[in-house]
């Protein structure tokens, strides 16, 4: 499945929340507005790596580089 299609509100909060956060979505540490840790940061490619830069359609930016990485997304906190 496409983590980027039908993304929720709720979705994005998390990955907003995430990017504020200070444990990368593998469990690692982060530094606060930084999307990923340094090694799954690394791992992406170069053109991924700079558009996490970009503040229009970060979400499904975010949600793009944890599916080439193989990392699940944020939860949402809802249940459902």
């Amino acid at each position: 499945m496409n983590e980027t299609e039908n993304m929720s509100n709720e979705q994005r909060h998390a990955i907003y929340k995430n990017l504020a956060g200070t444990t990368c979505v593998c469990g690692s540490a982060k530094k606060a507005r930084q999307s990923l840790c340094r090694a799954h940061y690394f791992r992406l490619p170069p053109g991924t790596r700079q558009a996490l830069y970009e503040t229009e359609g970060y979400p499904e930016t975010f949600a793009r580089a944890c599916e080439t990485l193989g990392l699940a997304l944020p939860e949402t906190g809802v249940a459902g």
